[in-house]
């Protein structure tokens, strides 16, 4: 009785080992074979950025810089986040501002501030849904080292959230789409 008992095991043992490999092995290679990008898309090359104490996130790119900063002596700027993509060409910035005055007085101030040099300067405003914000554009510099700038606020009571976004204007078509949907990810 032992020794059936013994031999019963040891092949229950062996079927465990030869399902668990069967099946274990075909499922390790397909994962390490397959590109994480082909099983999950675009999602798979952004990561989220979350604050919790002013309740926005965006996605941005996973090979981005992101940097945090929530200590200022300025009064007006409550948290500022800002992220650069990996040839340090594009960079960009979310900032949660506490304002007295509204937007359009913010950016009129901002615009006499400029230094020369700015020109296609733009400010309109639109509405997304039930939200309405305002878009300043504008683009400085020359040749190569010529950047575009995309500036959009978000008012909310006392607090302004801005969203900016600055690349060269020769890779205007890769970062564009990229301004795009970032923004479409924003939430407040």
């Amino acid at each position: 009785m032992k020794r059936s008992l013994v031999i019963l095991v040891k092949r229950r043992l062996i079927w465990t080992v030869i399902v668990f490999v069967g099946v274990m092995c075909p499922l390790l290679a397909v994962s390490y074979y397959i590109p994480t990008a082909d099983v999950a898309g675009d999602a798979a090359n952004m990561l989220i950025y979350s604050s919790d104490s002013e309740g926005f996130s965006f996605s941005y790119p996973r090979n981005w810089v992101l940097r945090t900063e929530r200590d200022y002596s300025s009064e007006a700027i409550i948290e500022n986040v800002t992220f650069e993509s990996p040839d340090k060409k594009a960079y960009g910035l979310m900032q949660v501002m506490k304002m007295s005055g509204t937007v359009p007085e913010y950016v009129l101030k901002y615009q006499k501030k400029m230094v020369p040099g700015y020109d296609s300067l733009s400010f309109r405003q639109e509405m997304k849904g039930d939200k309405q914000y305002f878009i300043l554009g504008y683009s400085r510099g020359s040749g190569a080292a010529r950047l575009d700038a995309e500036e959009y606020f978000f008012q909310n009571g006392e607090k302004v959230y801005r969203f900016s976004f600055f690349y060269p204007e020769a890779q205007q078509k890769q970062y564009a789409g990229l301004v795009h949907t970032m923004l479409e990810s924003l939430t407040l």
